[in-house]
Order: structure tokens, then C-alpha cells, then sequence
């Protein structure tokens, strides 16, 4: 907020030096000019949290829900619900992820993996985790992984190899 405050005064106090020492000209012209590109830069400055804010929207769609594409309540609520399926599938497969990196000792070369997530009503669940042991992977007994993920998150866990 600081650096914030900061920039607003910095931008009046040089706009306020520029129009100081600006030559009067004939008609006023020039000053006129430099007067409104000073407060056209006073108004980014002051903007600068807002444009911020939008910038920061990462992956929403503000453009669509300002122009009336989910105004209806059940528009809006299956967006919102398609959101939430999508955060939940990410942070599962980060979270597995982690897991086969400390719990295996495994690389981000040795596997993939793939989360099945379903939502009846209000309730999203992670049904299955379906990963594919390659290069060194191959190494590491697939039903121990079988065994900590699917107690670990209460699923089916399903391990394969891919061998070549």
C-alpha cells in the first residue's frame, strides 16, 4: 500500500513540476497538452489496483459474468460447480503427485497420472487415481503404490506399467 501511495504522490509531484516549468506558448497549446497527458498518467496510477485486480483473475472469466452470460442463477451456479470440479482434480493430482515423489523416491519422468472426479449434487469425489510407471518407476512395487494411495485418498488406485 506504501508503494502504492508512494507512485500516486511521485506521478502528481512530477505532472505538478512538468506544468511549472512548461513554456506558455501561444494560445496555451503546449500546457494545455501537457496537462492532459499528466492527468492521464494521475489516472493509471490511481487505476493501477484495479487494473491489478483484473489482471490477477487468472483462469475467470470476468469479461463473461460482466456482460450478463451468467445471469441467471443456474448458469452462474454450473459455472462456479465446473470451476470447483477443476481445482479439486488439480489439487488431488499435486497432492498424489507429492506423495509419489516422497513417499517412492520416484521422478517426474518415472510416472503419470490420472484422476477421475465426479460430483452428484453438491458433493464432489475423487473416484479413481490411475497411474503409469515408466523408466525407473518400473522398479517400485505397483501394489504397495496401489495399497498407500487407494488408503491414503479412499479410492480405487490403479497401477500400470509402460515398458520402452
Amino acid at each position: 500500500m506504501r508503494d502504492y501511495i508512494l507512485s500516486v504522490i511521485s506521478v502528481a509531484f512530477c505532472g505538478a513540476l512538468v506544468n511549472a516549468i512548461a513554456p506558455w506558448g501561444e494560445g496555451k497549446k503546449l500546457k494545455k497538452a501537457l496537462s492532459l497527458i499528466v492527468s492521464l498518467l494521475l489516472i493509471v496510477s490511481v487505476a493501477k489496483p484495479i487494473i491489478s485486480f483484473v489482471n490477477s483473475a487468472d483462469g475467470y472469466d470476468i469479461g463473461a459474468l460482466a456482460s450478463g452470460i451468467y445471469s441467471s442463477k443456474e448458469n452462474y451456479d454450473k459455472y462456479w460447480q465446473k470451476t470447483l470440479v477443476e481445482v479439486t482434480d488439480e489439487s488431488a493430482r499435486t497432492y498424489v503427485y507429492e506423495l509419489m515423489l516422497s513417499e517412492f523416491g520416484l521422478s517426474d519422468d518415472d510416472f503419470s497420472l490420472e484422476c477421475k472426479i465426479s460430483q452428484g449434487g453438491d458433493v464432489i469425489s475423487l473416484d479413481s487415481i490411475k497411474i503409469t510407471l515408466r523408466s525407473t518407476g518400473i522398479f517400485v512395487n505397483p501394489r504397495r503404490i496401489e495399497s498407500f494411495i487407494g488408503e491414503k485418498f479412499g479410492c480405487e488406485c490403479e497401477v500400470t506399467e509402460e515398458w520402452g
